[in-house]
């Protein structure tokens, strides 16, 4: 690499290093059937601490959106768990379908995916050009951090178990929507913080155009990918931003 402009690199995972296709075809049909079975565990079984928080977070966005949508059923506290499991997964199943980005969700379905790569049932798409960027980067000092609306869990998975190998290995971080929403300019000014180095030193890699203009906002540099699948860019976003269509055009 000669002299990059750049000393860190925050990457989105879908439609950038990974094909939205996967992510679509792939993870969340693998989620939606298994969230009914998965749910039950989560209700009756004996539960771990992490498995319990789930629950709870389910429980309390299901509530909090019920209020917002008649489609939401409300759970309440003396239901039953014959009562409570159908209502839960009547919600989930319906939050999937609407590719909603609540972080109770999706840290459903990070422990979900977790079954499926533990057993084999999985493996993650990454594009032909990520291992070997990943592993440039890393040779020339560039941390590499990842930033999706996915939960952290379902990120490493990913990383861990791709069609390459495991390229967790060459991630420094990873940040998901507990730090803030994708579109708003504080989420990446708290990743910057947390990072701890100059934000005009970050180059941030997105297909999302709306990500794209909150991270310049926070003074960020930004380029947006240009993959299969990935939805048209608007003009003034080409106009404002520099595009990609490989990593090695990054390297």
């Amino acid at each position: 690499m000669n002299n990059p402009s750049f000393e860190v690199i925050l990457t989105d995972v879908e439609g950038t290093t990974t094909s939205i296709d996967f992510v679509k075809n792939v993870l969340f049909p693998f989620s939606f059937e298994h969230a009914g079975n998965f749910i039950q565990k989560l209700v009756v079984e004996n539960r771990e601490q992490e498995h319990q928080k789930v629950l709870d977070d389910l429980i309390k966005t299901s509530n909090e959106r019920a209020k917002e949508s008649s489609e939401i059923l409300v759970i309440q506290s003396n239901d039953k768990s014959e009562t409570q499991i159908p209502k839960l997964t009547s919600n989930v199943l319906l939050w999937i379908k609407q590719d909603k980005k609540y972080t109770a969700l999706k840290n459903l379905q990070g422990l979900i995916w977790e079954d499926g790569y533990k057993n084999g049932l999985i493996k993650a798409h990454v594009y032909p050009d990520v291992p070997i960027a990943f592993e440039r980067l890393n040779e020339a000092g560039i941390n590499i951090h990842i930033f999706s609306s996915g939960s952290i869990k379902a990120q490493k998975l990913l990383y861990s178990h791709t069609e390459y190998g495991n390229l967790e290995k060459f991630i420094s971080s990873h940040f998901d929507t507990t730090i803030g929403p994708k579109f708003e300019k504080e989420s990446y000014q708290r990743i910057v913080e947390q990072i701890g180095i100059a934000p005009n030193k970050i180059l941030f890699l997105t297909d999302i155009e709306k990500e794209a203009f909150a991270a310049k906002a926070a003074s960020l540099h930004v380029r947006l990918a240009l993959r299969p699948g990935n939805a048209a860019l608007s003009e003034s976003a080409l106009k404002e931003f520099k595009t990609f269509s490989s990593f090695e055009e990054i390297i």
